[in-house]
């Protein structure tokens, strides 16, 4: 697990790195998958969630991630925060590659971690984008940790119900997906919103932006810069660029959230302002985002009653369509 970095402690790699085909994440190691659900050495994965009691493949719940929930440390960490129930024995948690059409990754808010945090977005400026994402295979109680973790029951994240999610190997299926509920953060300067440039497309016309870029491109067209450089740089004669002032920013807010999460004790005053502000300039020049109007045209939204208990009809083994 040394090897993946998650963006909760390394937050300029956010969405963070991922294997690039199918793997599953065994307490702290990371193993391939084939097509076949088989292990590196040829162990089946069901044969390996039989010995631990934990659920199969069938029973589980796919996931659509697009975001930090790709990487497997961010997986490992949330399983650890919000105290994840094992069934059985340990923690399984497959994740398959997947292909979505008509959607891209834009930035959605600030996150108290120091970056700007994914949404999924669409309109017709994404009609002929495909997007590479990723599907979770979830338990449970992994279910509930991941909805505990995106806001489902305060309003940060809708749970929708998305067919067609292609699973390249495997087939296609549906799949559980968030879609947020807040708007959007949209560049004043390119009156677009921003895309994730580690998030890989093709046909993307939206701007794409790596992380300290994206926070620092709104750090500027916010005119949010005097108020980033007063908190986080004070008493700092020589000028700074604005990736410079953004790496500062991301390092501040990141080091504020982890003492909150050591200490359990609130962040510096000054901290707290800041993070205020930059809400504030963002949302001066954030967009509603129709992407969840959009989805509830062709697909089922969940109420979070339902999204936390999706039932047998949502289980991997009924959404997955053809599987060779």
């Amino acid at each position: 697990m040394s090897y993946w970095e998650a963006a909760r402690s390394h937050p300029f790699t956010y969405p963070g790195a991922h294997p690039d085909g199918p793997f599953v994440l065994v307490d702290d190691e990371v193993h391939d998958l084939d097509r076949n659900f088989a292990l590196t050495g040829g162990t089946s994965l069901d044969d390996l969630l039989r010995t631990r009691s934990l659920p199969l493949i069938a029973a589980r719940y796919p996931v659509l991630t697009y975001g930090g929930n790709r990487n497997p440390a961010t997986l490992s960490l949330k399983m650890d925060h919000y105290r994840y129930t094992t069934p059985g024995r340990g923690t399984v948690i497959p994740v398959l590659p997947a292909r979505i059409r008509g959607f891209d990754v834009v930035a959605g808010g600030l996150s108290s971690q120091g970056y700007l945090y994914a949404d999924l977005f669409a309109d017709e400026r994404t009609a002929a984008t495909e997007l590479d994402v990723h599907v979770l295979l979830l338990d449970d109680d992994q279910l509930r940790v991941m909805h505990d973790s995106e806001g489902v029951r305060t309003d940060l994240y809708d749970v929708a119900v998305l067919h067609g999610v292609e699973l390249p190997g495997f087939g296609e299926s549906a799949a559980l997906a968030y879609v947020g509920v807040a708007s959007v953060v949209v560049s004043p300067l390119l009156n677009a919103p921003l895309a994730f440039e580690a998030v890989r497309a093709t046909g993307r016309t939206l701007p794409a932006f790596d992380t300290t870029a994206m926070i620092a491109h709104m750090i500027s067209a916010s005119n949010l810069s005097v108020d980033v450089r007063a908190t986080v740089t004070p008493g700092i004669v020589e000028p700074l660029d604005d990736m410079q002032l953004a790496t500062e920013l991301m390092r501040y807010l990141n080091g504020q959230w982890w003492w909150r999460q050591h200490t359990g004790q609130h962040r510096l005053l000054a901290c707290e302002r800041l993070e205020k502000a930059i809400r504030a300039g963002l949302a001066a020049t954030s967009r509603p985002s129709k992407t969840r109007d959009l989805v509830a045209l062709h697909e089922p939204i969940l109420n979070p009653d339902n999204a936390y208990h999706p039932g047998e009809e949502l289980t991997f083994g009924a959404c997955l369509k053809n599987i060779s």
